[in-house]
C-alpha cells in the first residue's frame, strides 16, 4: 500500500527551490513538484527578498538564479531542517527515560512520583510556591500544595537516593 507522505512547509518548498541554483520555471516546477500558480507565488516572494535573480539570457530563455543571500538561506534551513529531522527520530519524555532503567529502581518510580519529588525538592530549598506551580504547571496552587505537603524531602531524598548518586 502506498503511504502518503506529510505536506512540505513553506520552508521546506523555498529551500527545494533554492537547492536548484540555476533553472527555468518549468525544470523549477516539475523538480520541485508544484503547480505553476504555486511557483509563481514562490518565486515573486524570492525575488522580493532577492534569494533569486531573474535573467534573460541571449535567446530569450528566463532563468532563476540563487544569490549569495539566497544560498545562506540555504544553509540554514538546511541545518533547521536536519535537527528536527533528527529531533523526530528521539523519543523524548521522562516516561522514555525511566523506561531505560528497568529494574534499577526499587521504589515505584513514575512521572507521577518524580513531579511531586520535583515540587518537595523545590519547597524544600525556599522557591516560593507561585514558582513551583509555574514550574511545575500545575493548575492550582490547591494542587501544588497537595503535591508538597504528601511529601516530604527527607522521604523523596530516602527513596530515590540510589537512583541519583
Amino acid at each position: 500500500m502506498l503511504k502518503l507522505e506529510r505536506r512540505r512547509s513553506s520552508i521546506e518548498v523555498i529551500g527545494d527551490i533554492l537547492r536548484l541554483g540555476e533553472a527555468g520555471k518549468t525544470e523549477i516546477m516539475y523538480t520541485v513538484n508544484m503547480s505553476h500558480s504555486q511557483l509563481q507565488k514562490y518565486l515573486n516572494l524570492l525575488l522580493w527578498l532577492k534569494l533569486v535573480n531573474k535573467t534573460i539570457g541571449a535567446n530569450q530563455l528566463v532563468t532563476y538564479r540563487v544569490t549569495p543571500k539566497g544560498f545562506t538561506l540555504l544553509r540554514k534551513i538546511d541545518n533547521m531542517l536536519e535537527i528536527l529531522k533528527r529531533k523526530s527520530r528521539l523519543t523524548f519524555g521522562i516516561s522514555t527515560i525511566i523506561r531505560t532503567f528497568p529494574g534499577k529502581t526499587s521504589p515505584p518510580c513514575n512521572p507521577h512520583m518524580l513531579r511531586r519529588m520535583f515540587a518537595s525538592i523545590l519547597a524544600k530549598y525556599g522557591v516560593d510556591s507561585l514558582h513551583i506551580r509555574r514550574l511545575g504547571r500545575w493548575e492550582s496552587m490547591i494542587m501544588l500544595e497537595r503535591y508538597t505537603s504528601s511529601v516530604r524531602f527527607q522521604d523523596s531524598l530516602r527513596l530515590y537516593a540510589p537512583i541519583i548518586c
